[in-house]
């Protein structure tokens, strides 16, 4: 049942703040274990440390190096956010953890306001100083961060504060751009392959004097045209006693250093609030971070503080709530706020899968992006959505190279795509970059599914349609006509089941061309524009390998019967490709991939969070139980539920698994995309038994902000309706 165009919204009552709701605050006393969080404003970010003071890792969107024989990778930042103190004795940041040295230590995490507050008592010997440190990047300004840091010494006596901006030292280089496989050392270990890309610092400027610093550092992303300008305005105390403030310059740092005698018990704070701009978004980014930095200086610390987190209230207004489990409802949140942290309006930039909080996968763009972190976004905030897919069509013409220099027609969209659109693979993975090609499939799914939440005609002409006609163009092109059989197939590719190389018609892909080609028709019939027949021939005659003796589909033509090859990846087909099929295909298909995840210890973070998916559509209560539960248990770590890529590994804040937020978007409530109204009710809603209520709280429907409500089977909104604000 479609939703009504002229429904009338009343507002739920929602009062929460993070003071009053826990599900928002992520809070630890251990030291260990520690998986680093981040902050971010889909502009810039900072990576957390356990310490608060020690230099960390900040990247922005559209900074990647390009060093020869390497692949680009995003540029870690020289860091903005350290400070240190000197007590007579040891700087703090030399401090070794697992010393002893720091107790009452605490840190929190808090998504509501958006900040990180670290706190902690630093024994050395004699001298014992309580630490302070709450960082933020804002929410309400792209290019603003703050970092405010306060100390209490509990002896009197001199004091030395460092406030730096820190260069990283270059990385060493693994030729992966040209290497065919890592090498190995003497106990089979392979090099890190996951460092940043480098900055080189081209200009430095410090200006210290007793009422106040400014620090300017300009560097260019190695081997790129990239310049970003990071400027500290930095305030502390009037009237330290026996005040000396001197610049700092070295081969690291540009800083200021400033020396006082301190008093006993005498709390000091002191502020950095940091500038960053670069040269795409300023002709003069230098001038203009310093003016971002001065004038929030000029603001004070708790006015810029209450305009970030105003900022985020405004964008919690937009939730998903689940009453009955506090345990899921955090993990919801902690998964927006780690998402959006990588995503803004207006950047025309996509989100690789670690997004903004490392250099995971060299923060290349894969099909993450397109398929799990982007369907939930188009309710929740379709003008953030907008960003990723406006870099889709953006990089259309890298695609049309790319498809020409594999010999095809139309755009074949990379397998990993730097800042660019141009492919990056490493050459050890470059089977993956001519093989795995789905992706072109994703992409051309998640143009349209724009339209469809927006009606948005101006955008489908003139950036879905193209992607679409030279996307299902590639296909054509791709396909291979068996005469004997008269049936289009696909063949040697990579499965997205990545284990599956070179196989032939695997279904995933088959029907992700298929959806290519009839979106292309039904777009151009739309637009007016005149149909390729060969479309339409090669959608209709594309061969889908079925198994109806055990009424499944295989992952691919001859895939031997067992758990990892008959279903990994196949309820693909039915979500988001959406596919018919009978209810047993679908629901042998969903059990024979909950089968091969179980046999291989859980697998990443990807699929399991789409087949709630099926199951709710299936009706089955005890496959929609099972489904949540696999869908994010394994993969968050503590102590501020960062996404693991699976449940064993390191990679971390793996953003990939904001795909768990569609089976509350689309899965438990029934809907799905639709032409007419933006959604259709396709099914009956099904919750988890956990959860006793789900609303979708103020999302947007073609313009209009609802709140959609399910509670037993029923989908509502107050009084029973989906009404408009």
């Amino acid at each position: 049942m479609r939703l009504p165009q002229g429904a009338c919204l009343l507002a739920l009552s929602w009062s929460t703040a993070a003071g009053q709701d826990s599900t928002f605050v992520f809070h630890t006393q251990a030291l260990s274990p520690y998986t680093r969080t981040y902050l971010g404003n889909g502009q810039f970010s900072l990576v957390s440390s356990q310490l608060g003071s020690a230099p960390a890792e900040s990247f922005m969107i559209k900074v990647y190096d390009h060093s020869p024989g390497d692949v680009p990778r995003i540029a870690a930042l020289p860091a903005w956010n350290e400070v240190n103190v000197f007590n007579g004795q040891r700087w703090l940041n030399d401090t070794p953890l697992e010393s002893g040295s720091l107790g009452a230590w605490s840190q929190t995490l808090d998504v509501y306001d958006g900040y990180l507050l670290t706190r902690y008592d630093w024994a050395d010997g004699e001298k014992k100083t309580s630490v302070e440190v709450q960082a933020f990047v804002s929410r309400a300004n792209p290019h603003l961060a703050a970092v405010k840091f306060t100390i209490t010494p509990r002896y009197a006596g001199v004091l030395k504060v460092l406030l730096p901006i820190r260069a990283w030292k270059a990385p060493e280089r693994v030729p992966v751009g040209i290497l065919e496989k890592l090498p190995r050392d003497a106990q089979g270990k392979t090099p890190n392959v996951r460092y940043p890309g480098y900055m080189v610092v081209k200009d430095r400027q410090v200006e210290a004097s007793l009422d106040g610093g400014v620090v300017r550092v300009v560097s260019r992303a190695d081997g790129g045209t990239t310049d970003v300008a990071e400027v500290i305005a930095i305030s502390w105390p009037k009237g330290l006693p026996q005040l000396t403030a001197n610049g700092v310059v070295s081969d690291d740092i540009a800083g200021v250093q400033l020396e006082f005698a301190a008093e006993r018990d005498h709390p000091y704070t002191f502020v950095k609030y940091v500038g960053a701009v670069a040269s795409f978004d300023s002709a003069l980014p230098s001038d203009a971070a310093r003016d971002v930095a001065q004038t929030a200086r000029a603001r004070g610390y708790d006015s810029i503080f209450r305009e970030h987190a105003a900022a985020w209230h405004d964008i919690w207004k937009t939730d998903i709530l689940v009453d009955g489990d506090p345990e899921l409802q955090k993990v919801i949140h902690s998964t927006i706020f780690y998402l959006l942290g990588s995503l803004r309006e207006g950047t025309e930039f996509n989100i690789p899968p670690m997004g903004l909080s490392s250099s995971g996968y060299s923060g290349h763009v894969f099909w993450d992006s397109d398929t799990f972190m982007y369907p939930a976004l188009l309710l929740l905030h379709p003008e953030m959505a907008k960003s990723m897919m406006m870099f889709r069509c953006g990089t259309l013409e890298a695609a049309r190279t790319n498809a020409q220099l594999r010999g095809y027609r139309g755009a074949m969209y990379p397998w990993e795509a730097d800042e660019t659109g141009a492919e990056a693979t490493p050459h050890f993975a470059w089977d993956n970059a001519l093989k795995e090609n789905h992706v072109t499939s994703d992409v051309a799914l998640a143009v349209w599914q724009y339209y469809l939440a927006t009606g948005d005609r101006d955008y489908l002409a003139g950036c879905a349609y193209p992607v679409l006609k030279a996307t299902a163009d590639y296909w054509v092109s791709r396909s291979t006509h068996n005469k004997e059989k008269d049936r289009y197939e696909i063949r040697d590719v990579v499965s997205p089941d990545e284990g599956s190389r070179g196989v032939h018609n695997d279904v995933a892909t088959n029907v992700g061309a298929i959806t290519t080609l009839r979106l292309a028709i039904h777009s151009s019939n739309l637009l007016g524009k005149a149909v390729n027949p060969e479309w339409q021939t090669t959608a209709d005659k594309m061969y889908v390998v079925y198994n109806s003796a055990g009424q499944y589909f295989p992952e691919f033509e001859g895939a031997p019967a067992w758990e990892r090859h008959v279903g990994h990846v196949t309820p693909l087909m039915n979500y988001p490709y959406e596919r018919p099929m009978s209810d047993t295909a679908k629901k042998n298909t969903l059990e024979n991939a909950l089968k091969s995840i179980t046999s291989t210890g859980g697998g990443a973070f990807l699929l399991p969070t789409l087949y709630p998916m099926v199951a709710a559509e299936l009706g089955d209560q005890g496959l929609v139980d099972d489904c949540l539960v696999r869908s994010y248990k394994p993969y968050m770590k503590p102590p501020f539920n960062v996404i693991n890529e699976g449940p064993r590994g390191e990679s971390v804040n793996f953003l990939t698994g904001a795909g768990l937020l569609q089976q509350f978007v689309y899965g438990y409530t029934g809907l799905r995309l639709s032409e007419e109204g933006g959604v259709t009710r396709k099914y009956k809603p099904m919750l988890p038994r956990a959860i006793k209520r789900l609303t979708l709280k103020n999302v947007t429907i073609r313009g209009r902000k609802v709140d959609l409500v399910v509670e037993g089977t029923t989908l509502k909104g107050i009084g029973g309706e989906a009404h408009q604000n």
